[in-house]
């Protein structure tokens, strides 16, 4: 009997290099490629021994592809579908919708002159688009061919969005809540290190329930073990006293405890076959 199948997709971007841009943090701020290059290869070395080498989706920044085309490459020449992240990694909605529009544009432009196929597919940052962003989904109706953006807690949203200025693919991260309905979780990144491995299950349960298919995210600081895109305190020295100590333990949150992600991913796929890439979808 076939097992039935999830998708693991990457959000892939520089989280120290993108922090440092939000946060003003490090004047000689740079793309480190060599600890991205080693991310990349950590999650195809698990790819290999989890998912039988499948083809997965790799959400990247267009930054990435300006400042560094050869692991897009890379990723590419591996099978790997890449699909659009945005430019910088920001919430979509901190630009005006011309600035949205140019910066898909342009970074639709970058990875389809690496990659030599059409880009399909659009996650915003942060998941910083919901579906009374009518005007910000049209533009990305216009451009791709799917969106994995949107934060959902119920197949019935998805009606609210259909319209005939609006005809994409959705393939939401689907958002389920437990604890008496008072805790949400979303199937991917802090959500997975903080919360039990049922969590997790049940929330893959529910979305096959909704007749949609469970969607996982994770992002390349995840597959390290030495946190090392954390900033360090000389780094973060020139900013305020309460800043550089608020940060130095908020990092944690995304540089700390990746162990235990990695071990509810390996249980996951023991249950699960990954479904591949998101554009088979369509």
């Amino acid at each position: 009997m076939n097992k039935k199948k999830i998708f693991l997709t990457i959000d892939f971007e520089d989280w120290k290099y993108d922090t440092s841009v939000s946060y003003s943090i490090l004047k000689n701020n740079k793309i480190n490629k060599k600890l991205l290059l080693k991310t990349y290869f950590n999650i195809q070395d698990f790819i290999d021994k989890n998912l039988n080498g499948d083809k997965i989706t790799f959400f990247c920044t267009g930054i990435l592809a300006s400042k560094f085309p050869q692991i897009i490459e890379e990723i590419n020449n591996n099978g790997h579908e890449i699909a659009c992240h945005y430019y910088n990694h920001k919430n979509i909605t901190d630009d005006t919708l011309n600035n949205f529009e140019y910066n898909l544009l342009k970074s639709k432009e970058k990875f389809e002159n690496i990659t030599n196929k059409p880009l399909k597919g659009f996650r915003a940052p942060k998941f910083s688009i919901y579906h009374s962003h009518r005007d910000y989904l049209k533009i990305v109706s216009n451009i791709f061919k799917y969106d994995s953006s949107l934060n959902l807690n119920s197949i019935k949203d998805l009606n609210k969005i259909s319209c005939e200025d609006i005809d994409i693919n959705f393939f939401p991260v689907f958002t389920s809540k437990f604890f008496f309905n008072i805790l949400k979780y979303k199937p991917g990144g802090t959500y997975m290190k903080l919360f039990p491995y049922r969590i997790l299950y049940n929330n893959i349960l529910e979305t096959f329930n909704k007749n949609a298919k469970p969607i996982i995210y994770l992002h390349p600081y995840e597959f390290l073990q030495n946190k090392e895109f954390a900033f360090n305190y000389e780094e973060l020295k020139h900013k305020n006293f309460l800043f550089s100590l608020y940060f130095m333990l908020r990092q944690n949150q995304w540089n700390s405890g990746n162990s235990f992600i990695l071990k509810k991913l390996k249980k996951i796929f023991n249950v699960y076959e990954s479904g591949g890439k998101l554009e088979n979808l369509i």
